[in-house]
């Protein structure tokens, strides 16, 4: 869906080496289908007199998605995007033919008390890339979180990862990293609502004395904050009733009650988290993607201007 918000997600980059002239294109995270890998191909051709060597991007999602979201069949949409980021890929490479192709940004996994979401990350694994790419002629290299590649006598040679190191999620490395505490928690924080309530109120003017200058936006949405003094997943990766502490609701809308089609976005955080976006002691960015938010949104389908109009929820 375009925004109306003017959010710039990334750019992608083309590099040409002095010494061989091989060409190098890193799509980074910018948006991409197959008719703008083309005007970047034509680019590349017109620019340089020469093709693409090497191409890389981030295969599947790097984002809270689907495993931050409590009301979908997580493992469904994961499997949905890894295929179809699979099936992109082989059509990206079928049309570019370079010589060498790496997944670019790396792995991730998520640390702390939400460690279990980890199994609905939607990233291919690396046997999943080589077994989609195998019928074509492009080499495919593994050298996330170590490996490199070397151009010598007019040869690519690749040190790649282990498999499982790339990965990062054996349960030594699980074990280790579960019991991290998150950046936003403090130590013997008292819960004063009445605080929050101001933070709220000051914060919601600002978000609204910003959109009044864009005047472009048509899409209309609630959205709400269940916020808790502490909340715990339970074995089905949802909200634990018994080991979390509900406080209160808040709740913020661009329209009024006679709007149709509203998208409707519920989030679920901890008190310390939304007491030190809404006073801006944080990016909003960092924890709407950083799988430490719950969310529920209907209908399923992401709203740029909705989710990133909460940059502007602060004091």
């Amino acid at each position: 869906m375009p925004d109306n918000i003017e959010y710039d997600l990334d750019t992608s980059i083309v590099i040409q080496s002095n010494k061989s002239k091989e060409i190098f294109y890193n799509n980074v995270d910018m948006p991409i289908n197959l008719r703008i890998l083309k005007l970047i191909n034509n680019f590349v051709k017109k620019t340089f007199k020469k093709n693409i060597d090497i191409f890389c991007l981030p295969l599947g999602a790097a984002c809270e998605f689907p495993q931050c979201f409590l009301n979908l069949d997580r493992d469904k949409e994961r499997k949905k995007l890894v295929k179809q980021s699979l099936k992109d890929l082989k059509k990206y490479l079928k049309y570019l033919k370079p010589k060498v192709f790496f997944p670019a940004g790396g792995t991730y996994a998520i640390y702390g008390k939400f460690h279990k979401l980890n199994k609905f990350i939607a990233q291919p694994s690396f046997p999943e890339i080589r077994s989609a790419t195998s019928k074509l002629n492009t080499k495919i290299y593994n050298i996330i979180g170590g490996g490199h590649i070397n151009f010598e006598n007019s040869k690519y040679l690749a040190k790649e990862t282990d498999v499982n190191i790339a990965n990062n999620f054996d349960k030594k490395f699980i074990k280790y990293i579960k019991n991290y505490n998150y950046y936003y928690h403090t130590r013997n924080t008292k819960t004063d609502l009445n605080e929050l309530d101001n933070l709220f109120d000051k914060a919601k003017l600002n978000y609204f004395r910003i959109l009044a200058f864009k005047k472009g936006i048509t899409t209309k949405w609630d959205i709400d904050f269940n916020i808790y003094k502490n909340y715990e997943l339970n074995n089905s990766c949802t909200i634990d009733i018994k080991k979390s502490k509900f406080l209160k609701k808040y709740q913020l809308s661009n329209h009024n009650n006679q709007s149709k089609k509203v998208y409707k976005l519920e989030c679920y955080m901890e008190y310390d988290l939304f007491k030190s976006l809404l006073s801006g002691r944080f990016p909003w960015n960092t924890s709407l993607t950083g799988s430490t938010i719950m969310y529920k949104r209907t209908p399923n389908i992401f709203n740029v201007d909705q989710q990133f109009s909460l940059n502007f929820l602060r004091v």
